[in-house]
């Protein structure tokens, strides 16, 4: 979880907690679209059963100091399409826009 200070742009803040509050919104579960893991689990485990949706690799830390994130990545059919991007709002860009790309259909 990101702490927020005064130099913080509360911004980006707002726009993430916004999207990740979508799913709480439509009465879906958030694990269909969001999934965290730690940058020391196997590839294959971290997309595991994620059809559609956003990753989020958080440093595998022992210290008591919030998790910082290492990767964000947009997930299609259990694969990686796109990593490396700069925050959940961009991902979350990119995710809808490659759905409609890519004539994909959400999952109910």
């Amino acid at each position: 979880m990101t702490q927020i200070n005064q130099t913080s742009d509360i911004t980006a803040h707002r726009q993430t907690a916004a999207l990740k509050g979508l799913p709480l919104y439509l009465r879906d579960s958030h694990e269909k679209l969001f999934r965290n893991c730690l940058d020391t689990d196997p590839e294959e485990e971290q997309t595991k059963g994620l059809i559609v949706g956003i990753l989020t690799v958080l440093e595998d830390d022992d210290s008591s100091a919030p998790a910082r994130i290492m990767n964000i990545a947009v997930i299609l059919e259990e694969d990686i399409v796109l990593q490396d991007l700069p925050d959940l709002t961009t991902a979350f860009a990119f995710l809808f826009g490659l759905i409609y790309a890519l004539n994909r259909q959400y999952p109910k």
